[in-house]
């Protein structure tokens, strides 16, 4: 094999690195990819792009060698100041790949050399949680040979849905056929033990949970709720506790959590009110459910309908024009419950994590 040498390519190599790498996936995929980078470049965030290549110092050109055999592209975590009570330890793994021909002999190597200098810097930044997602079909040979050679673990394939949603003030002229029996109330970030009952709460839904019950031997309900706070798109004011409207046995408890995200999301408007659509032309914000779960002892109850329901209100209060989610495809029960409500398939994908 020739001499490997890793290295930590600066940002504006990215056009030069991106055509090549991004040539074995799907148009869809690699849209993904350029999509994320490309907003975090538009918001400052430059230092969260991390390119690691893979260069073959036995090169005789100095052209040639200033090509790299292969190469991986991460995020790493981002910090929205005050709002995020956790540090996030978790990164995305955008993709990874060969650049040019490498002889098959020589792969397994390669991708070795890429793993221990991810793995190292991601370490250093405070990394110790990555995941990688990849299209929702069969893996070729060549990809699979990354999947594994990086030390990543399947854990789920999740099917993205998404709705059309009426204007809020389309929806003042609705009635609902029968009175909720849910109702969400935002979380109070001026408290400082909310986000720690919340958090709690968020481990109670994990019981049983049929979202991605492998990703439980990687991650702790506080582990995942920093990961959401990092998120670009997060939404403070889209965080709710579940309540119930009619007496039942936890009625003066709160019975599960439902948490959104908002993308294109014009700021000021942080109420979701009947009221916010009337001065509204048209809107490109989309509402994405993040995570949406009730405590073992109030199901069976057919609560979910009232609860997804609640979230669309939600939504369409934002004057969201979209509703978009992930739902684990082995959950049946959630994927027609979501079907039911009009979601409608968008996409497939297969998640894969790690543990540093």
């Amino acid at each position: 094999m020739p001499t490997i040498c890793p290295q930590l390519a600066p940002i504006h190599d990215l056009p030069a690195i991106l055509p090549n790498l991004l040539q074995d996936l799907s148009i869809g995929r690699a849209q993904i990819v350029v999509d994320q980078i490309r907003g975090l470049l538009d918001d400052g965030n430059q230092d969260s792009v991390l390119i690691v290549t893979a260069i073959d110092q036995d090169s005789s050109t100095n052209e040639a060698a200033s090509k790299p055999l292969a190469a991986a592209i991460a995020i790493l975590p981002l910090q929205h100041g005050e709002s995020a009570t956790a540090s996030n330890d978790s990164a995305t793994l955008l993709h990874a790949g060969w650049m040019t021909e490498v002889a098959a002999s020589d792969r397994a190597g390669i991708i070795e050399i890429i793993k221990k200098q991810l793995d190292e810097t991601l370490s250093q930044r405070g990394v110790h949680f990555v995941q990688w997602a990849c299209d929702g079909f069969s893996l070729t040979e060549v990809a699979e040979a990354w999947f594994e050679g990086l030390g990543f673990r399947w854990v789920a394939d999740l099917e993205y849905m998404t709705k059309s949603l009426q204007s809020a003030a389309e929806k003042t002229s609705r009635h609902d056929i029968k009175p909720p029996r849910l109702r969400l109330s935002p979380m109070d970030w001026n408290n400082e033990s909310a986000l720690t009952m919340f958090t709690d709460l968020v481990e109670q839904t994990y019981v049983e949970t049929l979202d991605c019950p492998v990703l439980l031997d990687y991650r702790s309900a506080e582990q995942t709720i920093a990961g959401y706070q990092s998120n670009a798109s997060f939404a403070p004011e889209c965080w709710f506790t579940v309540w119930p409207t009619t007496p039942m046995e936890n009625d003066d408890k709160p019975i599960g959590v439902a948490i959104l995200a908002r993308h294109n999301a014009k700021r000021n408007n942080t109420n979701p009110s009947s009221e916010s659509g009337n001065d509204a032309v048209s809107s490109n914000e989309v509402v994405e459910l993040v995570y949406m779960g009730l405590i073992p002892s109030v199901r069976g109850q057919r609560l979910g309908i009232d609860l997804i329901r609640s979230v669309i209100a939600t939504a369409e209060g934002f004057d969201a024009s979209r509703l978009i989610l992930a739902v684990d495809q082995q959950n049946d029960f959630a994927s027609d419950l979501y079907r039911a409500f009009g979601l409608q398939p968008m996409l497939e994908e297969s998640v894969w994590v790690k543990s540093l």
